[in-house]
This record gives C-alpha cells, sequence and structure tokens, in this order.
C-alpha cells in the first residue's frame, strides 16, 4: 500500500509543509521497520488521477458492466483490477496494481481497457451524467 504526501520544489529541492512533514515520518515510523527499502515516486501533482476520471469509472463503466453481470460494483472492481492491472502474471512476483498508483494517462488507459471489454460482453457504456 502507498501513501502521497504533497510538496513544492524549492531551490532544487523538496520542501514539505512541517504538518506534511510530521505525517510522512508518521506513515513511514509505523508501516515500516527499520532496514525495510521503500520506493519514492516523484512527480507533478497535475499528473494525478483526476476526481472526474474515478466519478465516470464508477458511474457509467463499472455500475452498468456489474448490473449486466451480476456482481457488485467491488467484485467488478477486484475483477478488473486483476485482468488489466496484475503484473508479473503467473510467476511469484505477481501483484495488482492500485488504481491510486496510476497517473493520469494510466488511469485513461485502464478505464479505455475496461470499455472495450465491457463493449465485448455487450455493454456499451454511455456517456451519462455524473
Amino acid at each position: 500500500m502507498s501513501k502521497r504526501f504533497y510538496g513544492t520544489i524549492k531551490e532544487g529541492k523538496i520542501n514539505f509543509q512541517s504538518q506534511t512533514r510530521g505525517m510522512l515520518d508518521e506513515y513511514t515510523s509505523t508501516k515500516f521497520k527499520d532496514g525495510d527499502i521503500v520506493v519514492l515516486n516523484v512527480g507533478k501533482s497535475e499528473e494525478d488521477i483526476t476526481h472526474e476520471q474515478y466519478k465516470y469509472l464508477y458511474a457509467c463503466v463499472y455500475k452498468p458492466l456489474a448490473e449486466h453481470l451480476g456482481y457488485t460494483i467491488d467484485e467488478l472492481d477486484e475483477i478488473l483490477k486483476y485482468k488489466f492491472l496484475a503484473k508479473f502474471k503467473g510467476t511469484k512476483h505477481e501483484f495488482i496494481q492500485g488504481k491510486s498508483e496510476l497517473n493520469r494517462e494510466e488511469m485513461a488507459k485502464y478505464i479505455d481497457s475496461c470499455i472495450q471489454f465491457a463493449a465485448k460482453v455487450g455493454v456499451i457504456c454511455q456517456s451519462c451524467p455524473i
């Protein structure tokens, strides 16, 4: 599981607000033990997934597809994440990447994959009021 912390760049260095820095320290001290290896991903915040992408995915793609297939939205979410976001399938290193780890472009590709899957099973995902 990963968590996002936001800062700004000042003179080439990451600058966290003191509150954010405290939350980062608290998070790492409760989630990791000494010697754990962690990964820090750095990117521009405008690359984050938008709220509109989530709203569209759940209201216009997941909802009609789940109803058509007889799953709950949560069950469908797990199925489609495994289908499209699983990494190293069939190996001992297999894992499912979380949607929150995707950037805006990757989320758009995930949504497109879900729409194409829906079309294959007879569900047309049209625009809907969100």
